[in-house]
């Protein structure tokens, strides 16, 4: 858990290439001294409850249905590529789908930014923190067959899908339902193939906060994040939900 913690805060902006693998930027458009809807002070986030959110969708699990019949053959080549990932295998991730089928809101944020704090948090962009997780979690050689993990903040979810080739039981948590629907449940399908239909993973949207309630008594062994803290005065949340 401290480790990908440690990761997540390592790999905050600014990011050089490395490897040769894509070029991003951050282009929040955000004042530091400004603060953002939903996020408050370490000590005034002590103060209330970890369910409040203002701004931001609350937790709520979905199901995605149909999402097996409609990757067959043909799709799957037509929609996914490798991703190159050092010491194992490629990953195969979904191309994110044509902005006019997402809504309105949705639309206007993936136009003017890589994310815009409650509206879209980055989910369709490979982050290549998620790539270097994967990477240290193979390095390090860290078991986790037989563990019970969940990915926040997953997007392509790649440290997951790993966690859940290796034999663990894993859920998924991302704050666009969208992200998780486009994206999030196609790579597990096409990449987990047996072992996700052996061990159904949960899909869970909105924000850390409400986040426990809705998982109910389940305890995880493992949290994996990368590059999910864009922000220093954002950390609360997540903290909250892991001590959860």
């Amino acid at each position: 858990l401290l480790l990908s913690l440690l990761l997540s805060l390592a790999c905050s902006p600014p990011l050089s290439i490395r490897r040769g693998r894509m070029d991003f930027k951050f282009n929040f458009g955000l004042d530091d001294e400004e603060p953002v809807a939903g996020e408050l002070g370490r000590e005034e986030a002590g103060a209330v409850d970890a369910t409040d959110a203002p701004g931001f969708d609350p937790a709520r699990e979905i199901t995605v249905l149909g999402k097996e019949e409609e990757l067959d053959g043909e799709a799957i080549e037509a929609l996914f590529e490798d991703v190159p990932i050092q010491g194992r295998t490629p990953i195969r991730r979904c191309r994110p789908p044509n902005d006019e089928t997402l809504p309105e809101a949705l639309r206007a944020a993936l136009g003017s930014s890589d994310l815009v704090p409650g509206v879209y948090e980055g989910g369709f962009k490979v982050w290549e923190g998620s790539i270097d997780l994967v990477e240290l979690l193979v390095r390090e050689k860290v078991e986790l067959k037989g563990k019970t993990v969940i990915e926040l903040g997953c997007g392509h979810a790649f440290p997951g899908i790993h966690a859940l080739q290796e034999g663990a039981s894993v859920d998924f948590q991302d704050y666009n339902a969208e992200v998780l629907e486009e994206v999030t449940v196609p790579n597990v399908i096409v990449n987990g193939g047996e072992a996700a239909a052996q061990r159904p993973p949960r899909y869970f949207a909105g924000d850390w906060g409400s986040l426990p309630a809705i998982a109910g008594e389940k305890k995880y062994d493992l949290v994996l994040t990368a590059e999910t803290i864009y922000e220093e005065k954002a950390s609360h949340r997540l903290l909250l939900c892991i001590d959860k």
